[in-house]
């Protein structure tokens, strides 16, 4: 009886069928793969963008709210609630107005007692570039206390409208509507609106 020789097995590599199979796969699942991680990091680039356009509006929203709310100033002798809003305006001093910043969509005034005696304290909302700061200046100062970012990216800013009207010295409300944008988010537009609580 004959015995056949078995040949040791050959660790010598793929076969070229092999390889192709293995090539075929390999871009059959990378490229899916690839497509939607490029889809996640470009969404992940505009939901970032949106988010910190929707943060601005918020903050910037807060404070304008807060600053309309004590708009007014009163004569406590005679009890009116006197000029609280000036449109428009540069910076000046003296009996011309408000001080308080460069030209400004708008300037609040507010009483601000303080040791049983008024001043009167400025805030004025002015774009600087794409930056819509706010300034304010207290207790009847020309020098802002606080110099305050609190939107960017913007790109219009529409005109302030006041109820009952802009002509009133104290309106009941204010309302400024803001577009900002970057190359990552769309257009946004936000309105800031605020009450006078005084009456």
């Amino acid at each position: 009886m004959s015995r056949t020789r078995r040949r040791p097995r050959s660790d010598a590599g793929f076969t070229i069928v092999e390889l192709l199979v293995a090539v075929v796969i390999l871009g059959v699942i990378t490229v899916p793969l690839s497509n939607a991680v490029i889809g996640i990091l470009h969404n992940a680039q505009g939901t970032s963008a949106r988010l910190e356009l929707s943060h601005d509006a918020q903050i910037a929203g807060a404070y304008f709210a807060a600053d309309a709310a004590t708009l007014g100033v009163r004569d406590y002798v005679t009890e009116p609630v006197g000029g609280g809003v000036a449109f428009n305006r540069s910076f000046y001093v003296g009996s011309g107005g408000p001080a308080c910043g460069p030209s400004s969509i708008v300037k609040i005034l507010s009483d601000n007692w303080q040791g049983g005696s008024a001043a009167t304290d400025v805030v004025s909302y002015f774009v600087d570039g794409t930056d819509l700061r706010r300034a304010k200046c207290e207790r009847g100062s020309t020098t802002p206390s606080s110099n305050t970012v609190v939107a960017h990216h913007v790109k219009t800013v529409g005109a302030l409208k006041c109820k009952p009207s802009c002509s009133d010295n104290a309106p009941q409300t204010l309302e400024l509507t803001l577009t900002v944008a970057t190359a990552q988010a769309d257009d946004y537009t936000f309105t800031l609106s605020g009450q006078r609580r005084q009456t």
